[in-house]
Formats: structure tokens, sequence, C-alpha cells
């Protein structure tokens, strides 16, 4: 029987061992067949990339291209930045699928088994990469459930009672200031919470925006349910009902929120020239009506890829994608700025459905790709179809569509949208947590900076490639085709 997630096991059940997790796994990939109405949307979101990866001779997902695929699915549909799913920076050392710390403290036996499919190169086929997606995704919101028990709790709601609307908005909107304010808002009391809660409705720059938010996500699913309500008499929400919203608000927050990113990154657009901001503009304008300011240190900027030294100005989109503008959501995950680049890349894929093209192939494509700042169709400037066709020589006349040449190339065809492919050293310099750990000064300093000569906000090409989803070969002794009968061999599951 299904609950209103769609899945096999109780919300408040599930996942509460780690061999439920295993179960969730194997029970997700059996009822792929039965219509289950959340992993087929999945699926269907993950099938161009997916056509687009390189595979095995199975047709199958290697590990690094896995990765990119999970990690790009959350990153685009909900701004998630999962821990230990860091962005590969394009650094040829990055973190493997069993590394996602949700998956090792969660599901651990999950993790082990993934490990140990994958490093005998066992590939993962759509249906395969749609499954371990939506166990992420559930594990996830099982994580939020937790919060609204807290939040019950810091309401003086027992989980068994029917709220009335008011009541469920209250239990709700303490639900958000765990969400949002993470660490800084851990409740000792409920009379210290309630504290809290005032306090952010008197000084929070987004609490209007954050009950707004609020409102219309329980408006919107109240009515589709409006089925199973009595219309005749007031509604009374179980805690069922609004886990369903918990849900429902875990999944839309990072586009909620990424409208403050679009903010950005046009006021910066502004005082832009090819996606370039001199650095004296960027230390001495205030975005009065964000209440926000631009004071990350040169340090900062400079790990994290944002800052073109030779051009002394910050890279639009590196910045907007950067770690200081995500919040600590949990451990688990970050919320942080969605890149447009992911919907360019995404257009690019399904249209040419493979990992390379040529580049007359490519170049028809994307002058006919708009974005927010780029109207198609369009004649591409020559110095660009002459980069797309070196970068294609060094690859026996095709361009790979996730090197770091091409996403370089997207860089100086889409400025303000796609970041510079900056090889980082180490990838978690890309993540919140990296940069809460350490000093608030390393992060946060706004140096004096005098105006740079003229025309000197002019980016320069590299020639440094880097083949990100390129797996060694795995040698095996035998090989099973399929990762998740692989799973099951190894592992004897009883479905539900």
């Amino acid at each position: 029987v299904q609950t209103r997630a769609g899945f096999l096991q109780s919300q408040r059940d599930l996942n509460a061992t780690d061999k439920e997790a295993v179960n969730l796994y194997a029970s997700l990939r059996a009822v792929h067949y039965t219509g289950n109405h959340r992993l087929d949307s999945i699926e269907a979101k993950l099938a161009k990339a997916f056509q687009a990866l390189p595979k095995d001779d199975y047709g199958r997902l290697q590990p690094r291209a896995a990765r990119h695929l999970v990690h790009t699915y959350f990153a685009k549909e909900h701004g998630w930045l999962l821990t230990g799913l860091e962005p590969h920076g394009h650094n040829q050392e990055v973190s493997e699928m069993h590394e996602v710390v949700i998956l090792e403290e969660q599901a651990p036996s999950l993790a082990s088994l993934i490990e140990e499919a994958t490093r005998s190169g066992h590939g993962l086929s759509l249906h395969d990469s749609a499954a371990l997606t939506a166990t992420i995704e559930r594990l996830i919101l099982d994580r939020s459930v937790d919060l609204l028990v807290t939040a019950y709790g810091l309401n003086g709601e027992p989980t068994t009672a029917r709220l009335d609307e008011d009541s469920l908005h209250e239990v709700l909107s303490s639900f958000l200031v765990l969400f949002e304010f993470s660490e800084d808002a851990k409740p000792t009391s409920p009379a210290e919470h309630q504290e809290f809660k005032e306090l952010a409705m008197d000084t929070g720059k987004n609490w209007d925006h954050l009950v707004e938010f609020l409102r219309d996500t329980i408006f919107n699913l109240a009515f589709t349910q409006r089925h199973t309500m009595n219309p005749f008499v007031p509604p009374t929400y179980t805690f069922d009902q609004a886990a369903s919203f918990v849900d429902e608000l875990t999944l839309r927050y990072g586009k909620w929120q990424d409208a403050e990113c679009h903010l950005m990154t046009d006021f910066l657009e502004e005082r832009s020239s090819q996606g370039l901001v001199p650095l004296h503009e960027f230390y001495s304008v205030k975005l009065a009506d964000m209440e926000y300011e631009f004071s990350e240190s040169l340090s900062y900027l400079e790990e994290v890829g944002a800052l073109d030294q030779d051009a002394k100005a910050v890279r639009i989109a590196n910045y907007i994608a950067g770690p200081s503008n995500c919040i600590a959501a949990s451990k688990y995950f970050s919320i942080c700025c969605i890149s447009e680049c992911n919907e360019i890349i995404g257009n690019i894929e399904a249209i040419i459905q493979g990992p390379a093209a040529e580049p007359e192939i490519l170049l028809h494509a994307v002058a006919n790709i708009s974005s927010r700042f780029v109207d198609a169709p369009r004649k591409l400037e020559a110095s660009l179809v002459d980069k797309l066709e070196t970068i294609a020589d060094k690859h026996d006349g095709l361009v790979p569509l996730h090197g770091r040449l091409f996403a370089q190339w997207l860089f100086f065809a889409f400025p303000n949208e796609c970041p510079y492919p900056h090889i980082v050293q180490d990838s978690v310099v890309l993540t919140s947590n990296y940069w809460l750990n350490r000093k608030s000064s390393e992060m946060f300093a706004t140096p004096e900076i005098s105006a740079p000569p003229a025309n000197s906000t002019a980016p320069i090409w590299s020639d440094e490639e880097v083949l990100p989803l390129v797996d060694a070969p795995v040698k095996a002794a035998k090989r099973v085709a399929d990762f998740t009968h692989y799973i099951l061999l190894v592992a004897p599951i009883a479905l539900v």
C-alpha cells in the first residue's frame, strides 16, 4: 500500500533503520513499473541528461558520470548541495556516490553496497539512477520531518493533534525558522524559540516573503487535497498532512529563495562587461532593497574561482554560485543559488543526446538557445567559432560536452549565466560548511581597491583541458550489467 509520498513504508517509520533504507532503494526500483509518480517524475527529469553522459559498454553510467547526474539533479531542481557530493571544481580528485553523508549516516549498508558495486564496475541504468536519486531525496525529506516533530513540540502541540489553520501556520513557520536559520535557531525551550521567532518577524529582512511563501504552499497543496476535506466544517490537519506540507516546503524552498539570487545577478550585470564586475565597482555598491552588500574577501573570491586576477574583476556567475550565497540547512545539505547555466547545458544535452558533438552542430544549437541575458537566434562571434573548432581539434573532431574547455567556451558565450571553470585545488572550498568552520575575517573583509586601468575587464582564454567524468578502466573478472540486479544479488531483500 502506497503512502502519501508514494513509497512503500509510512513516513514516520521510513528509514528508522539502515535495513529499511536498503529496502527503500529496492522498493523504489520495484515500483518503477507500477507508476510511482515521484519516481516517474525524477526519471523524466534525468532522462535527457542521462542520454548525454558517457556510458560503459552496457549503456550504463560509470561512477563519475552517475555522480554528476545526481549532483546536477539536486542542484538544478532544488538548489541543494549535498554534503559529500560537492561540485568537482574540475578537479580529478572527487568524492564518490557512496560518500554522500546522508547515505553514510542514514543508510550505511546501502552506501557500502554502492561502493562495492561501483568498485567492481557495475554501472547505473536510467532506472537505477532515478531510484537512487529518489532514495536520497526521501532521506533528506525525512530529516525535514524530524524538524517538524521538533516544531510541534516547540508550539506545545502533540503530533497526534489535529491542527486548525492558525495552529498549522504557527507550527510550519517554526519549521521554516528551524530549517532556514539552522544552528542559530537551535531551541533550548519553547519560550526561547518563540522569542527567536518574534525577533525574526521584527528584524528579519525576508520574514514577510517567508510567510508569503508558506501561505502560498499551504494554499496550493490544500487545494489539491480539497476532495478529502469536508467543506462544511473548518479544516483541521493531521501530522501526516502537515508532513506533506513540509515535503513541499523543503522541495520548493530552493527555487523560491533563488529569486534573491536573480536580483543579485541583475544588479551585478548592470555594472559588468563580459560577465566581469571591476573590483572597485563590486566593493563600492550596496543593494539597498535587499539590505545586502558585497563584502567577501579577495582570498575567498580567489579560492572559489570568482576572482579574475588578470582583469581585476569578479566573475558574476562564479560569485553567485559561491558558498557565501548558500544557507546550511543541515549537515546533510546546503541550499545555494541555482546556476542559470544548468538550464543552458540541459538544452544542449537535449539536442545532442550524446557526450560529444561536432562543432558545427553545437554552434547551431547554441545560436538558438536564449537565456535571461541572451536573445536567440543570434550570430556567434568569429572568435567563439574558432575556439570551439580548436577544442574539437584536441578531441579528434568532437567537442566533449562535459569537459573543462567546453565549460570555458560556454562562459564566453553566456558570460552572465555560466561560471568560469576555475580548477580548484580542493573542491571542499566550494562548500558553505568549509567556510563556516573558518574565521569570518577569511571570508569577509572589504579591501581598498583603486580603479583599474581602462579596458582591463576582459577574460583570458586558457587551453587547459580536464575531463572530470572519465573514469579509469575497471578490472573485474566478471561484470553484472544491471546495478540493481547486483544490489539484489549481494543483499537479499524482502520487498514490503
